[in-house]
């Protein structure tokens, strides 16, 4: 984790990479997950290398294995796969 991460519980974060970002309620994201500079991700699955990109906001989704979510970007009730 880098700078100030805000986690509203509960959530399972393993082994992902956190940066200026508010993460939760109810968010299990897998290893190798990257969730950038002011991303919020609320009641959402990150499988395995998922990267948010800075300033993306991500809510009541599933995102596969790789998904990438560019900058900027608004994902809510989706389920995506690379």
């Amino acid at each position: 984790m880098r700078g100030e991460v805000r986690i509203e519980p509960p959530n399972l974060l393993v082994g992902s990479r956190l940066e200026n970002c508010v993460i939760g309620p109810h968010v299990y994201a897998e290893a190798g997950v990257t969730m950038e500079e002011g991303c919020e991700v609320r009641n959402s699955t990150l499988m395995e290398g998922t990267s948010i990109g800075r300033g993306a906001v991500v809510t009541d989704s599933m995102l596969g294995p790789g998904t990438v979510v560019e900058e900027g970007a608004r994902v809510s009730g989706s389920i995506l796969y690379r």
